[in-house]
């Protein structure tokens, strides 16, 4: 009866085994259909990768015409060789979520169509995985042609309409906590909050209100692919301050 008991817990066990959800697996980017040739586009690639560890690669393919750069690797090896971008690590971060940054350098008088494909791979209990993102149509040319091309299908919105606004309150020990207040009147999809940290200065996240946040080139970025539906939105964030600061 022990024995019998005994593979049957085993059994069971086995079951729960090797089990991995790809659906927490997921690939979000700002990339504009129309790109104008000669301009230089900042393009931010969120891979959601839940408990993902170990062994991992971003690759992109991206049409001719398009040169790019890195800005934020995540501590990847990266290379951009025919067409084709690589963000290899060994071990990658235990974040959830990973957010790349790159310069999108669009080639003086290059006019065509293209997509642009991706694909996350990892290792997972000996096994690998690759989930792709859904292929991005993209057209380069100049801005009228491009004006022409993208006709009535995008919303007219003014940005003047967004109110933005920043308090700092002092915490004491050389921090700050800095508050950004958002009412966005009605925007929706891809938003991008930036502040430029001084020289020296440290920042982590308090409030990031379904964002990603990020530290790029002394800048700190809240990102959202897709916005939340809340007329005002608030992020916040820890500042340190290298000097010492006294108050009055």
């Amino acid at each position: 009866m022990i024995k019998y008991l005994f593979l049957l817990f085993s059994t069971v066990s086995f079951a729960f085994v090797n089990v991995f959800d790809l659906s927490d697996v997921e690939i979000t980017h700002n990339i504009p259909n129309y790109l104008v040739a000669g301009k230089v586009y900042d393009v931010d690639i969120v891979v959601k990768k839940g408990t993902v560890g170990g062994f991992a690669k971003f690759q992109m393919e991206v049409p001719d015409g398009i040169n790019v750069k890195a800005v934020e690797t995540r501590n990847s090896s990266f290379t951009f060789k025919s067409n084709v971008v690589k963000n290899i690590w060994m071990s990658v971060p235990e974040d959830s979520e990973i957010l790349l940054s790159y310069k999108f350098e669009i080639a003086q008088n290059y006019q065509g169509n293209g997509r642009i494909t991706s694909r996350f791979v990892f290792i997972k209990d000996n096994e690998r995985y690759s989930v792709e993102m859904e292929s991005h149509e993209v057209s380069v040319g100049d801005d009228v042609a491009l004006a022409a091309g993208q006709g009535l299908n995008d919303q007219a919105f003014n940005p003047d309409e967004l109110k933005i606004s920043r308090t700092i309150k002092a915490l004491g020990n050389n921090e700050f906590e800095v508050s950004i207040n958002i009412e966005k009147d009605g925007l929706e999809g891809f938003a991008k909050v930036q502040d430029i940290l001084p020289e020296g200065f440290e920042a982590s996240p308090m409030r990031t209100s379904k964002s990603v946040f990020s530290i790029v080139e002394d800048k700190v970025k809240f990102i959202w692919f897709n916005i939340p539906p809340e007329e005002t939105i608030e992020v916040s964030y820890i500042l340190v301050s290298p000097y010492p600061v006294t108050e009055g």
